[in-house]
């Protein structure tokens, strides 16, 4: 027979931040953000990007 790995979750150290949801996938995973957090793990948070730009064109 063939020898395969076996898959891991991926979620079990929980790579998801700020509130993200994290999907199994085989060798992987991936995050469902909250409106206000992108970035592959929900880490970046979109408020501080709106608030930048906002403080340039002020500025």
């Amino acid at each position: 027979g063939s020898l395969s790995s076996p898959d891991i979750d991926d979620c079990a150290s929980s790579p998801c931040q700020n509130g993200g949801v994290c999907t199994d996938l085989h060798n992987s995973y991936t995050c469902t953000c909250s409106p206000i957090w992108e970035g592959d793990n929900c880490e970046l948070g979109t408020w501080s990007l709106i608030y930048h730009s906002f403080k340039y064109k002020v500025a």
